[in-house]
């Protein structure tokens, strides 16, 4: 199956220690970070017909914008990337020091500026403006909807995406995921009145209880049979699904994969402005398992609110070299060291580049289908 497959493959390639504060900086040469945004309500439209909470308004919060805890959980996540690379990034802010992504969604966007404001913070220095405002205006660029760079291809118009994730479930792997989630898919079909694809249904209905039981909403009973134990498990099945081959990978993390080498290669060739130090993107759970996967470093798990995933890029004894780190969870001032399989933690870019040459998107995918082009 799916899931324990890639839970065996997990065990032998993640490698873990902890990761505190930076001091020494001297290789540092630039910083990646993916993150997700921080804990939310529902999104109006995942509501199934027969949700005891079809009419709730979630006021004062709304629709898919973030809780008290998120915005909490954000602006902790910037303090802590504060903390690791003050010495790098130094205490000053201006727009040419970091770039930063958002997809288009309120939580992306709520997300990126509580981290960047716990990032920069101007109490001390010559920017603060306000003695009682620890906070600055910053600068981020909201990604069109149609933007592939941190959203699957599987949420919008990308044909050759889908057409290609029709094939993986027509094969055997495929057969044996909707064998194994029938009767769950089903038993939720029936009780929520859903009448649509195994995905959306246990995508959609996982996402509803989850934020329903953390806003502490009564669960429907018929949910008592399922979750969270048997509909998480066919989540993860379905979340590596939209991964599940070379192809399909290289269309969902294969975009941020082939932007962050591109822009790697452009820094330490004096390419890129040459006060740019950092890229920051706040995205969604499937864009945190979509990259992680493209690079082979994946653990079967739900990526949780403001996970974050980061590739430093050093130069040490005149080798350029990529080292990886996640943050898993939002209450640890811990970071993982990931491995990517064959290589080492500070890995050679080029040896880095030519583990995972397979999974860098296809520039002659986008040219035979111009609708999955980055834009």
């Amino acid at each position: 199956m799916l899931g324990k497959t890639a839970l065996y493959v997990s065990m032998l390639t993640f490698f873990v220690t902890v990761e505190g504060e930076i001091n020494d900086v001297t290789t540092l040469k630039y910083v990646h970070l993916l993150f997700r945004h921080g804990h939310r309500t529902p999104l109006n439209n995942k509501t199934y017909p027969t949700d005891p909470h079809k009419d709730e308004t979630f006021y004062p919060y709304g629709f898919g914008t973030l809780t008290n805890e998120g915005k909490r959980a954000s602006y902790e996540l910037g303090e802590w990337l504060q903390k690791r690379y003050k010495h790098y990034l130094g205490y000053l802010y201006y727009p040419e020091l970091v770039e930063a992504f958002t997809t288009p969604t309120v939580r992306t966007q709520m997300t990126m500026a509580l981290v960047l404001a716990g990032l920069f913070p101007p109490k001390g220095t010559v920017l603060e403006w306000n003695k009682n405002l620890n906070w600055q205006p910053t600068v981020y660029t909201e990604l069109s909807r149609n933007d592939k760079l941190l959203y699957s291809p599987f949420n919008n118009n990308c044909t050759t995406y889908h057409e290609l994730y029709k094939d993986f479930l027509r094969s055997e792997e495929g057969m044996k995921l909707l064998k194994s989630t029938f009767g769950s898919h089903n038993y939720i079909k029936k009780n929520t009145k859903w009448d649509k694809d195994p995905l959306s249904v246990i995508f959609g209905t996982m996402d509803k209880l989850v934020i329903q039981k953390e806003l502490k909403l009564p669960l429907p009973e018929w949910a008592n049979g399922i979750f969270p134990d048997g509909l998480t498990s066919d989540f993860l099945d379905f979340l590596q699904s939209t991964s599940g081959n070379s192809k399909l990978k290289q269309m969902t993390g294969g975009y941020l994969l082939q932007k962050i080498l591109k822009d790697t290669n452009l820094k330490l060739t004096d390419q890129l402005p040459k006060k740019q130090k950092m890229s920051l993107y706040a995205g969604h759970d499937v864009s945190i398992f979509s990259f992680l996967s493209i690079m082979e470093v994946y653990k079967r798990h739900r990526p949780q609110y403001t996970a974050c995933v980061i590739v430093e890029v050093h130069t040490i004894k005149n080798i350029d070299r990529i080292r990886i780190l996640y943050k898993e969870e939002s209450s640890s001032n811990e970071a993982k060291v990931l491995i990517v399989p064959g290589c080492e933690e500070f890995c050679p870019l080029t040896k880095f580049t030519e583990i995972l040459k397979d999974n860098i998107f296809d520039d002659e995918i986008c040219s035979k289908d111009k609708q999955c082009c980055r834009l």
